[in-house]
């Protein structure tokens, strides 16, 4: 969940700039996608030294790509059903009535912003995009916080 906070906080620190373009939607579509991978990582131990003391500890997402209605369908149900609600509950914009809305605008921003040069126009709420990576980043954080 560490890099998540970090692309998380990087969007903020460039959506406060009068043009935050490209490197801003990366920063925050990456986070919204670290936090979907979060709710599906297992914990590895690789290894023990010689006082009994794992060396590799690591965590791991089976969930692979950068197409967030995809990553998100293989979220287990009742965290998406949680995620669903924390939108709601969230002064989220009045374009998107639902969490399912949004990530279908913003599904392709992370691949489609990192290749920019590749095609011509981009239609994209950059507020909305933010308003999810920033309940992503509330509701998971509650998650950890529950298992502390």
């Amino acid at each position: 969940m560490g890099k998540a906070i970090e692309f998380n906080d990087a969007a903020h620190a460039l959506y406060v700039r009068k043009h935050p373009g490209s490197p801003f939607i990366t920063c925050a579509s990456f986070s919204v996608e670290l936090y979907i991978k979060s709710l599906s990582a297992k914990t590895y131990y690789d290894g023990r030294d010689s006082f009994g003391n794992y060396k590799d500890l690591y965590s791991k997402s089976d969930i692979n790509g950068h197409r967030l209605t995809k990553l998100f369908e293989k979220v287990p149900e009742n965290l998406q059903n949680g995620l669903r609600l924390c939108y709601l509950d969230s002064d989220y914009p009045s374009d998107f009535k639902s969490l399912d809305l949004v990530l279908e605008h913003i599904d392709s921003s992370f691949v489609d912003f990192r290749y920019s040069f590749e095609k011509k126009k981009y239609s994209l709420n950059m507020t909305a995009l933010l308003k999810v990576s920033d309940i992503f980043h509330r509701y998971v954080y509650q998650l950890y916080e529950k298992l502390d």
